[in-house]
This record gives C-alpha cells, sequence and structure tokens, in this order.
C-alpha cells in the first residue's frame, strides 16, 4: 500500500484477515472442481464453476453489503466458499455409488457407456477381496469372446493388479476403498481400478525400475506393463485412476 493513512491501513488489515478464513475452503472447492473434469462430470462441472466465479459470490456479495456494509465485501468470500464446499460435500453424498461415504468420494462413473452384461464390478476394502475378482475375470472374458490364452492373461493381470495394490496401496495400516471395474467394449477387456490409497503412479514406478536395471524385484509389475495393451494412470482428489486394456 502506498500511502501510511490510518484509515486504508486498518481497511486493508480487515481485508486480509477475513480473506484468510476463506482458504481453507478455496482448497476444497479448486480441488473439487478440478476432480469433476478428471472423472469427467462435465455438467456438473460447468454448473460448479459458474459459481465458483459469479453466480454464487456476486449475489451474496451484493446483499451483504447492503445489510452489513463495506465488510461485507471481504465476508461475503468466506461464506461463498463456504457454500461451495457445503454443496461439494452434498454432491458425494447424494452420489449413488458405494455404501460408505468413502466409497462415495470415488465418484465412481455409472458405466463405460456399454450395457450392464459387459461389465461386473466391486467395491472392497482390502486387496484379498480384490484377488478373488481374478477368477471372475476369466470366466468373464470368455463369455465374452475370449479364447483360453487371453481369458488367462486378463485374469492375471487382474490378479498381479492385487498383489501390486498390497505392496504399494495399502501397507499403511489405514482403511481404504477400492473400485475394481471389468468390461467388455468393442474388442478390449477392460481393467479399471480406483481406490483412496497411497498415491501410486505404476507407469512411472515402471519407468523407474526400468532405469535402474530392478525390474527382477518388481516381477507382477513387469506382467503388468508387457502383457497389456495400454495402461493409464491418474490421480485426483485423493484418488489413484489406473484403467488396464488387454
Amino acid at each position: 500500500m502506498k500511502t501510511n493513512d490510518p484509515a486504508a491501513v486498518r481497511l486493508g488489515t480487515e481485508c486480509i484477515r477475513v480473506a484468510c478464513f476463506s482458504l481453507p475452503f478455496h482448497s476444497i472447492v479448486y480441488n473439487f472442481n478440478n476432480y469433476l473434469m478428471a472423472v469427467k462430470r462435465l455438467r456438473f462441472c460447468n454448473i460448479y464453476s459458474f459459481l465458483i466465479e459469479c453466480g454464487n459470490i456476486v449475489p451474496i456479495t451484493f446483499f451483504a453489503l447492503r445489510i452489513i456494509g463495506y465488510q461485507g465485501a471481504w465476508i461475503s468470500r468466506v461464506v461463498s466458499m463456504l457454500g461451495l464446499s457445503v454443496l461439494a460435500v452434498m454432491y458425494i453424498y447424494l452420489n449413488k455409488q458405494g455404501k460408505s461415504f468413502r466409497d462415495k468420494m470415488l465418484l465412481l462413473p455409472d458405466s463405460f457407456g456399454i450395457s450392464p452384461d459387459h461389465e461386473i464390478s466391486i467395491i472392497a476394502t482390502s486387496a484379498d477381496e480384490i484377488l478373488d475378482l481374478s477368477h471372475i475375470a476369466i470366466a468373464f472374458a470368455m463369455e465374452h469372446g475370449a479364447d483360453k490364452k487371453r481369458a488367462m492373461t486378463f485374469g492375471l493381470i487382474t490378479e498381479e493388479l492385487s498383489v501390486n495394490l498390497t505392496e504399494h496401496g495399502i501397507d499403511d495400516g489405514k482403511p481404504h476403498n477400492i473400485n475394481a471395474r471389468l468390461v467388455a467394449k468393442d474388442e478390449d477387456l477392460i481393467i479399471r481400478k480406483r481406490d483412496d490409497c497411497k498415491p501410486f503412479n505404476l507407469t512411472e514406478y515402471y519407468r523407474h525400475i526400468q532405469e535402474n536395471t530392478e525390474s527382477d524385484k518388481e516381477l507382477s509389475l513387469s506382467i503388468i506393463m508387457k502383457m497389456a495393451k495400454d495402461v493409464k494412470y491418474t490421480a485426483t482428489f485423493g484418488a489413484n485412476n489406473l484403467i488396464v486394456r488387454i
């Protein structure tokens, strides 16, 4: 501030102090908005973005200025961010996927654009539960036209993903939620895994062990990466997202 006027200093100080109360909510709001884009909830993402930029803050500021005075300009920012944070929690809570709130936080998509008979989905809290899915994966693949060799590959990769999850994701002693989905779409067999375990970029880690000649130490990971057609990993809003195509 290019002034020593006491009134200006006081107003500036008030602004900064009040604005600080909105910072925790900023983190929730903008991370949630980015997460909506990542999981392709685009319609609600557009609505939420509009509320962030003007749809929420403008009317709140207008009425706060009329009721409280100049302090309403600062307080309205806190109220706006708090309201948007509450909206984010409500949206997650009302999400139909999952039984617990931690399940719902994964914001799982309803489908891959296919009919229900072309997919199997399981929500689990341990790698052992996901491990059981490997047996189902073989039968699922054969039911959808895969030969025995490809079906066994599909089941093996499903199993190795569970092994990998045990070694790198859930060794922190905390409760976790894991969603695994088997999908048959067009000519592809797909394994989609989303979890709230420790962040672990499978593709980057595999690149690291290849560069450091440590591949023998990660046999399960080598099996996944060498036998899969395509592996994509993203991390958003505290969730690991992995799609493997066979």
